[in-house]
């Protein structure tokens, strides 16, 4: 078994590039990749210590299908993630949805948290122009932040730099 479970939820596809990204950064058998819409997502989930979630917020501001699916199944389970590290991504775009720029980073941030996970992964809010966000905790975003909409250029960067930054947290 790989020593740290990334699991991410999808609507374009984006957030599997990223997933993607990040497993290549590692030995092959250090992260394994999990699609939450999977059947076998929950109980593989429930498996590891060591976690990376990833998910886009939609909308205005609302959890992507299969991710909702997937809290509701954990909380519905009565999971109790004490023990366990989760690391968080989020992606989302600041110039169409600004007011609520990771807005549905905060409400897995939160699930997580009551289910008692420790949760790592903070990341500047500098170099991002939104307006509001739900995920933003003083200067900092609870989770790395990704627009791939707008700011393409910086996602390899930014997910080097925050990995580098969670690994020791993840025993990678």
């Amino acid at each position: 078994m790989a020593q740290v479970g990334l699991f991410f939820g999808t609507d374009t596809g984006n957030t599997r590039k990223v997933a993607k990204l990040m497993k290549k950064q590692f030995a092959d058998d250090a992260i394994e990749l999990f699609n939450v819409t999977k059947e076998s997502a929950l109980e593989e989930f429930l498996k590891f210590d060591k976690i990376i979630f990833g998910m886009p917020t939609l909308g205005d501001g609302e959890l992507e299908n299969s991710v909702r699916d997937f809290l509701s199944a954990l909380e519905n389970q009565g999971a109790d993630l004490s023990g366990k590290t989760i690391a968080l991504y989020g992606l989302g775009d600041q110039a169409g949805y600004g007011h609520e720029f990771l807005d549905g980073m905060a409400i897995v941030h939160k699930k997580f948290s009551k289910m008692g996970a420790t949760l790592v992964g903070r990341w500047p809010t500098e170099g991002y122009d939104f307006s509001a966000s739900k995920a933003v905790d003083g200067d900092e975003f609870i989770c790395l932040a990704i627009d791939n909409d707008n700011q393409s250029d910086m996602t390899d960067e930014r997910v080097k730099t925050w990995l580098s930054q969670v690994s020791g947290d993840l025993g990678l």
